[in-house]
């Protein structure tokens, strides 16, 4: 969150301090203020910044933003104070980020001879919401030709593939199994840095090694759990389907090896959609269900 205090001589110098300051805050901990973990003690690098990077221009009176990624971000702004002013924005206020410098919003001060005040803050999520995805897709098992693998947790699973994440997979892979991109795409995301696993959710969730891939048609496709040093790609590369992209491994809020996979597009800054992905097996095409074991066809 930020706050700026507008009069004709411009921004105040706190308003200036607080940007940069806050907005990391709010985004990995939804609150100005969070606790630690042991998992985030552990002597381990710094969590990655979002390169999301906000400045307001006080001859514009408009708010930017620098997209410092490979991909587009979905982001929802919101303003919970805006005083004397208005914007060219509802509130709240959904907005596709590519790559690069974009404006967000222009205010307006309705009296120009009064200061304004406006406080705003912030959720991404990676991904285009208003991308047309195929949903028709043939999606590749996401490990070796000729591998075959159990999936445990599938769609609509009790344990966590529910809401948002309904349409997810659980494969269950020994520690170390190579995984293969599902799909050709551009690597926007990697995370190689957690060594811990366990089953609870405030210690855990979120703490897992991953790799994300955003497809043409807009949709992105996550492969968690991954073990440490695990990850074989790098954000800004092009990867084919079929191609090694990382190592199964047990990692974040999980209770034993396996890869998670689902693909997803933004509805806004703060919520996804799941999708449903059909496979190629060697027993042909398939939604996939817990229980059964899937393998791969040597040849597409």
């Amino acid at each position: 969150m930020s706050v700026y205090a507008m009069t004709r001589g411009g921004a105040s110098s706190a308003g200036k301090v607080l940007l940069p300051v806050l907005l990391p805050v709010l985004f990995w901990g939804g609150v100005l203020c969070c606790s630690a973990s042991r998992a985030a003690q552990a002597s381990l690098p710094e969590r990655p910044q979002k390169q999301l990077k906000f400045n307001y221009d006080k001859q514009h009176k408009a708010l930017y933003v620098t997209n410092q990624e490979v991909g587009p971000y979905t982001v929802t702004l919101l303003f919970p104070v805006l005083d004397n002013a208005t914007t060219d924005c509802a509130d709240p206020c959904v907005l596709l980020v590519p790559p690069g410098r974009h404006r967000l919003v222009t205010f307006r001060q309705k009296d120009p001879f009064q200061a304004f005040h406006f406080k705003y803050k912030y959720r991404s999520r990676r991904g285009n919401f208003k991308s047309q995805v195929n949903l028709r897709h043939i999606y590749e098992l996401p490990f070796a030709p000729g591998f075959e693998a159990k999936l445990g947790q599938a769609y609509n699973g009790s344990f966590t593939h529910k809401g948002q994440y309904r349409y997810a997979l659980d494969f269950h892979l020994p520690l170390g199994t190579p995984i293969h991109a599902a799909r050709e795409g551009l690597v926007i995301w990697t995370v190689d840095r957690f060594t811990e696993a366990g089953t609870d959710s405030d210690e855990f969730k979120g703490r897992d090694n991953r790799v994300e891939i955003l497809h043409d048609d807009g949709s992105v496709a996550r492969y968690g759990h991954l073990q440490r040093h695990g990850v074989r790609v790098r954000p800004g590369q092009r990867v084919k389907a079929g191609q090694l992209i990382g190592l199964s491994g047990n990692t974040g809020f999980s209770n034993g090896p396996h890869l998670h996979f689902h693909v997803y597009q933004p509805v806004n800054g703060e919520l996804v959609n799941t999708l449903p992905t059909l496979f190629r097996t060697t027993d042909g095409l398939q939604i996939l269900k817990s229980g059964n074991r899937y393998t791969r066809p040597l040849r597409p």
